[in-house]
């Protein structure tokens, strides 16, 4: 007995798998193309008797299983914003832009390959055949077992005007470009049905709900309704690819009155805009430094397809310059969530996340957080130099977050996102602080969130799961990677539009 356990022992110290054995740390390359050979071993859909291309969205890497239920959800997450046992294309777009870098960093066309697959089979089969929409984003997910667009069922017994099929966009930029490769009637039916989610054929003042029916035909109802700011945006960058893809005149129409919505609602005094017109809450009526700065990165991305006379550039830098010098706490050197649109106050503390300044550290729905409105900002600031409130937003906001220590458990998104910022910046301002601080975040990611050949979603955590910003983080490991070359071989990756 004695023998048998020596030589077990050795055998563990000889693999590094005692508690204190050193583990090895791979380079960011290995690293990420561990995880996506392993996401292509056990991800892809091969669960029911229909296989598509598309990956499943959590998967336990201890077994490489696809779970069904019983998945613990993590702090900030609401179990029914979740695709367990499914697959959300909206949640694997960072993942699929790492897997096309990938092809190009290592010749191998592999990853690419299965990255356009599965941007066609999520077109192929989660658009609705009633309004058009995909069945991705905030509530919708595809059920690789049942083979069909469900909601969670926690979100679907909600209280009526709560619950249903709703279609909701998330913060990334929709991939429609990649989409109209695969199959453009589509790609063009899925943006017409955004439509759904205004009040009505005409949309009257533009206005419209964040959730649209993704399986019915039919417009809001304005007393459920809520246009946040962001999603304005989200509407107007959609509107504005299909006009210029097909120079429909209501595209164009759509796109003009969604990109005007919040402008035509700012405080002629500050430019300061509300979060959710309607929406009576107090942080709802003030300005949120988030949301602007999205508003202000989808209409600058837009405005490469909108008329020059609609002046987007110039829209987005007021609002966000108005919303970054507001929120900016002098005393504190930081960010205010918010500011009420005259300028006046801040709005009391959020009841949902208690937040009153912007932290770096949290995660989760409701929440904002240093390092993705300094990304947004920096992503900005990449755009268009010539504007100071971006740069300035988004190296305040990556010195704030210097300052914060990094808690004993991380979640992926927030890492990912740290090192974006701090290489937007090192490439912006060639500032060699901010290379250092992409390189200790990433050590952080690998310390952290690289187990067993996967990157998982939070600190020595067994499950993968896309909607926790995995793809995030393989994606900045990699433009890490970039800046390890040689200057001559980094050239044609610095110029990948790294951005969400």
């Amino acid at each position: 007995m004695k023998k048998t356990l020596k030589f077990g022992l050795s055998a563990l110290l000889a693999l590094g798998l005692t508690a204190s054995a050193p583990r090895p740390t791979p380079t960011y390359l290995d690293a990420v193309r561990s995880f996506a050979d392993l996401l292509l071993q056990h991800a892809p859909d091969r669960f029911g008797p229909r296989h598509t291309a598309q990956w499943a969205s959590v998967v336990d890497t201890h077994d490489g299983s696809v779970p069904r239920r019983g998945v613990p959800t993590v702090a900030g997450v609401r179990p029914h914003d979740r695709a367990v046992g499914g697959s959300n294309a909206y949640q694997d777009l960072q993942t699929i832009g790492a897997f096309r870098v990938l092809s190009d960093l290592t010749g191998d066309a592999r990853y690419r390959r299965a990255a356009d697959a599965y941007l066609a089979d999520a077109l192929r089969y989660t658009t609705s055949p009633a309004t058009g929409l995909l069945g991705w984003g905030e509530h919708l997910f595809y059920d690789v077992y049942e083979e069909r667009v469900r909601v969670d069922s926690a979100f679907a017994v909600r209280p009526a005007g709560n619950g249903g099929f709703y279609h909701e966009f998330l913060a990334d930029t929709p991939p429609w470009a990649e989409f109209w490769v695969a199959d453009s009637v589509r790609t063009a039916g899925a943006i017409r049905g955004v439509k759904y989610h205004f009040w009505g054929p005409d949309a009257p003042r533009f206005l419209f709900n964040r959730h649209g029916h993704w399986d019915k035909p039919v417009y809001q109802k304005p007393e459920i309704s809520q246009p946040w700011i962001k999603h304005s945006g989200l509407q107007a960058y959609s509107f504005l690819f299909l006009a210029a893809k097909t120079r429909d005149p209501e595209a164009l129409r759509m796109a003009e009155g969604s990109a005007s919505l919040y402008w035509n609602h700012r405080n002629p005094q500050t430019a300061l805009t509300p979060s959710c017109i309607g929406d009576p809450r107090p942080e709802a009526q003030a300005t949120s430094l988030s949301g602007t700065a999205l508003l202000a990165y989808f209409l600058q991305k837009g405005s490469a397809w909108a008329p020059p006379d609609w002046k987007l550039p110039q829209r987005a830098a007021t609002l966000l310059a108005a919303a970054e010098t507001h929120c900016w706490d002098e005393t504190r050197q930081t960010y205010r969530v918010g500011i009420a649109t005259d300028g006046s106050a801040p709005p009391p503390a959020s009841k949902r996340t208690g937040q009153t300044h912007l932290t770096a550290w949290v995660s989760g729905y409701g929440t904002a957080n240093l390092f993705e409105v300094g990304r947004t900002a920096s992503s900005l600031a990449r755009q268009v130099s010539a504007e100071p409130a971006y740069r300035r937003l988004a190296e305040r906001c990556a010195r704030a977050a210097r300052r914060e220590p990094a808690p004993d458990t991380l979640v992926a998104d927030n890492v990912g996102e740290a090192i974006h910022l701090n290489l937007d910046l090192y490439e912006l301002t060639k500032k060699a602080e901010y290379l250092r601080a992409a390189g200790h975040y990433g050590q952080l990611a690998l310390r952290h969130l690289y187990r067993r050949g996967w990157l998982v979603r939070r600190t020595d955590d067994r499950f993968y799961e896309a909607k926790l910003g995995v793809g995030t983080v393989a994606l900045a490991l990699l433009r890490l990677h970039v800046h390890q070359l040689p200057a001559g071989e980094q050239t044609r990756f610095l110029n990948y539009d790294w951005s969400k």
